[in-house]
């Protein structure tokens, strides 16, 4: 479970048994251990909230969170959904530093835009296309469905239903390429195992961050992580 963390954390999949990375397949869930748009909004709102609390004005928050949300990015690698993500979480960073309102939408076609000028041949590739297609699904249809489906389940379970179906129905001319089905109960794995990623990635910094100066607690905050990692497992 403790090299599922760093998976969810930084994407570090080298020491995952195959078996289980198999398993996460067969149940789609082999997108928690793509570091994502959700990894970089944890880390970056983790730090820009300490920021905040640190009493750092507008223009301290915005290199902070600009300087980890770069540094996270180098840490990852140059994958396509990083890269997509990355910009996409600079633009949002940098609408708020100039006080303008915030439209998510409008950050990804900013993302999209600046990294097919810069490297047309991501057109192609799958990650980047998936990556692009499951937020803007996420963006424009989750909402309207979390409200309808509103009306007769809990607002969480509603809102896990519409974020997991949103990001499959717009990825899915896309996934039809890369495998003959898509199966239903992928949806049921993802509403289980998602709780777990934003504790578990959280955790997994902290370890990270944790490891130069205190050694002797990394072991202890990768334990609790652990935790929601076997949750993940069990699924």
């Amino acid at each position: 479970a403790k090299t599922l963390v760093a998976g969810l954390a930084i994407g570090e999949i080298t020491a995952l048994s195959p078996e289980l990375e198999e398993q996460m397949r067969i149940v789609s869930l082999t997108h928690l251990v793509a570091v994502s748009g959700s990894n970089c909004a944890i880390v970056v709102g983790m730090v820009y909230l300490i920021a905040v609390g640190l009493g750092f004005g507008r223009t301290g928050r915005t290199v902070i969170s600009l300087s980890t949300l770069a540094g996270y990015v180098l840490l990852i690698g140059p994958d396509p959904s990083v890269l997509r993500a990355g910009v996409m979480a600079a633009s949002v960073i940098i609408m708020i530093a100039l006080g303008r309102r915030t439209w998510a939408l409008n950050a990804l076609a900013i993302a999209a835009i600046i990294l097919l000028i810069a490297d047309p041949w991501l057109a192609v590739e799958f990650g980047f296309g998936l990556s692009v297609l499951a937020t803007a699904g996420i963006l424009l249809l989750a909402p309207a469905m979390t409200e309808k489906l509103s009306q007769r389940l809990p607002m969480p379970l509603a809102l896990g239903l519409a974020v997991t179906m949103a990001a499959q129905l717009f990825c899915l001319p896309l996934l039809m390429q890369l495998q003959p089905g898509l199966p239903t109960y992928s949806v049921i794995a993802n509403l289980l195992a998602g709780p777990m990623v934003a504790p578990v990635t959280v955790l997994g910094m902290i370890a990270l961050v944790l490891t130069p100066f205190a050694p002797s607690l990394v072991a202890v905050v990768s334990w609790i992580a652990s935790l929601g990692t076997w949750v993940i497992e069990i699924v």
